[in-house]
């Protein structure tokens, strides 16, 4: 993670007035005071934040999600842990550090990398820089964490993050929805990211859901609240469609994990 255009502050300050040159020096006190501030976050309250994790991970025996903070100094960090245990502390990084200045004319941009334990940390460490600057790439206000290899609004993530809760639950449900249907979704959402102008995903789309709704009578209205979400109305495609694929492997990892925690236990 690190600060997105922490130069340009530097140079320009915050909200510049172009008509006010005085206002807009970058001066000595001012620079330092950034700093400070920038160094105290990093090297004093992220690592805190990552000991708070870890504790509460400790005391419902989740081993596998410890956090190990590498660096954190200036205005970047870098950590490793378990897959499904970092999107959650970028998060709270993410808006720890929106409450520290006050506001969103400062943001911070993630980037995760996942790989087996035993992938080399230097080319896991290069990957995760990798990903982070897909998760700044062609937006101009960056703010955005990239996760299982897709660039997500920071204020967009929450969404993401229920959807992936709810087809969770409803796969775990007592009554559950079979893991296929995620599958199949995860399959669709492949077709869309491949060509999103052409119809072939959405029909396929249509199909599936319709499908699943008439033969998971316990789920419908989790399926009929995800076509209302996911189906285009009068041509305008919804925006919960560009995420899918990240919604879909996200549930899918988390699914497996928790079997393969039921099987040691």
């Amino acid at each position: 993670m690190d600060v997105d255009n922490l130069g340009q502050l530097f140079r320009q300050g915050l909200n510049p007035d172009p008509e006010d040159r005085e206002d807009n020096r970058a001066t000595i006190s001012r620079v330092i005071t950034l700093s400070e501030t920038m160094r105290l976050f990093f090297e004093g309250y992220v690592p805190r934040l990552c000991r708070e994790f870890n504790q509460g991970n400790r005391s419902i025996n989740r081993q596998t999600d410890i956090l190990e903070l590498i660096y954190a100094g200036g205005d970047d960090l870098c950590l490793v842990g378990g897959w499904s245990a970092l999107p959650l502390i970028a998060r709270q990084i993410r808006d720890a550090f929106s409450d520290w200045v006050n506001g969103g004319q400062l943001t911070l941009s993630a980037g995760i990398a996942i790989e087996h334990s035993k992938f080399p940390l230097y080319q896991l460490a290069a990957r995760a820089g990798s990903a982070l600057d897909e998760a700044k790439e062609g937006r101009a206000e960056k703010d955005a964490i990239s996760f299982l290899q897709q660039s997500v609004a920071w204020d967009k993530f929450d969404r993401v993050e229920e959807w992936q809760e709810r087809l969770v639950s409803a796969v775990e449900a007592r009554r559950p929805l079979p893991r296929g249907f995620i599958t199949r979704l995860s399959e669709i959402a492949r077709l869309h990211q491949r060509d999103p102008q052409r119809g072939k995903w959405a029909w396929q789309l249509v199909y599936h859901l319709s499908q699943a709704e008439q033969r998971n009578r316990d789920q419908q209205p989790l399926i009929r609240e995800l076509r209302e979400n996911l189906i285009a109305v009068d041509g305008n495609p919804p925006e919960l469609i560009t995420w899918l694929a990240t919604i879909a492997r996200w549930a899918t990892l988390l699914i497996r994990a928790g079997e393969r925690d039921e099987e040691t236990r």
